[in-house]
């Protein structure tokens, strides 16, 4: 929550390229904490558990997988909710490189700052990051066993479907 918040203050600050780094940041939490709750093994969830007490230990903790294996793990992992899966993979299909360029200072992000962001941009980066907020309550929602709050949020998108990307077209 505390990265959505810093998200939002960026936009509305002009700072795009920033807010597309952390945007980034938020959506590997969410994809983590989805990928350990559903298709990853034992051994790297005790790997995330163990006390980091040298250097030797943190590389150790270290060797997990990159973004790319965890969204191909959930894609063929049977039983993760559907709707906390789609704004990740609509966030890796199509935000993912940009906000790559943005956290790496690659072309993509040297061009958008010397160039400009459109507004239509930014209003997508807050959209994404509306979508991904909205993955993290299903994704409460699923592991807290409610039910009731599951069709709360149902509504919540459906009344506020605007701030989201449109479901048939994936984040850019």
């Amino acid at each position: 929550m505390e990265h959505a918040e810093s998200v939002r203050m960026l936009l509305i600050e002009g700072n795009v390229g920033s807010a597309t780094g952390l945007l980034r940041s938020g959506f590997e939490a969410i994809l983590r904490a989805v990928w350990i709750h559903y298709p990853a093994a034992d051994s790297a969830v005790a790997k995330l558990a163990e006390r980091l007490t040298t250097e030797e230990s943190a590389r150790h903790a270290d060797n997990l997988p990159m973004v790319r294996e965890m969204l191909d793990d959930l894609e063929t992992y049977k039983g993760a909710p559907v709707r906390v899966l789609r704004p990740l993979r609509r966030f890796g299909q199509r935000v993912l490189k940009e906000s790559n360029s943005a956290v790496h200072s690659g072309p993509l992000a040297i061009y958008r700052h010397r160039c400009g962001y459109t507004d239509e941009l930014t209003m997508h980066l807050l959209r994404c990051l509306n979508d991904l907020l909205l993955a993290t309550a299903r994704l409460q929602v699923v592991l807290s066993g409610g039910r009731g709050q599951g069709d709360e949020l149902a509504l919540i998108a459906r009344e506020f479907g605007d701030c989201l990307p449109p479901p048939e077209v994936a984040c850019r």
